[in-house]
């Protein structure tokens, strides 16, 4: 009885140099889309994260004036750049706190403006952002362009007061 040697010419055994390559290839595609992915996540998750920092500050810029409750609440009035505030009151104080919390978003500023009537207001938080859902048209001209408000992104929160 003779028995069959161990590596036959008759079938083939393992994988071809041209196989090894495509399957390569195609993982190496794979491989880079998963990460053009990743990098998509992690800017839609900054620009969310800075928008929703904004957004809360607007609304605890609101909270504190509502807390406040005085009849001259429309001293809180402030422009974009408003940087001087004095005093110990509750007002100077909310705004100094609310003015540093926008100094933690990128190049953030904010404004409150009274709508004629001293009972209704709109609180707008402005601040640098070119990343998230813009189309890739709004992401060049947001990069590229030299005026400093085409990266400009706000937030504006209108409330009554009373």
């Amino acid at each position: 009885m003779q028995s069959a040697p161990p590596y036959s010419r008759k079938g083939q055994l393992g994988f071809s140099l041209i196989e090894v390559l495509v399957s390569l290839a195609i993982m190496a595609v794979g491989l880079l889309g998963m990460g053009r992915l990743m990098v998509a996540a992690i800017h839609h998750a900054t620009a969310t994260d800075v928008s929703s920092r904004a957004a809360q500050s607007a609304h605890g810029m609101a909270e504190a004036m509502r807390a406040t409750a005085t009849a001259n609440v429309s001293s809180y009035s402030t422009a974009y750049g408003d940087s001087t505030l004095t005093g110990t009151e509750p007002r100077a104080s909310d705004l100094k706190f609310w003015l540093d919390s926008l100094r933690r978003l990128p190049e953030g500023d904010g404004k409150i403006e009274f709508n004629g009537a001293s009972s209704e207001a709109t609180v707008t938080v402005r601040f640098t952002n070119c990343l998230g859902t813009l189309s890739t048209l709004e992401a060049t001209h947001c990069n590229n362009s030299s005026d400093p408000d085409a990266r400009k992104r706000s937030i504006a929160l209108w409330i009554r007061l009373q």
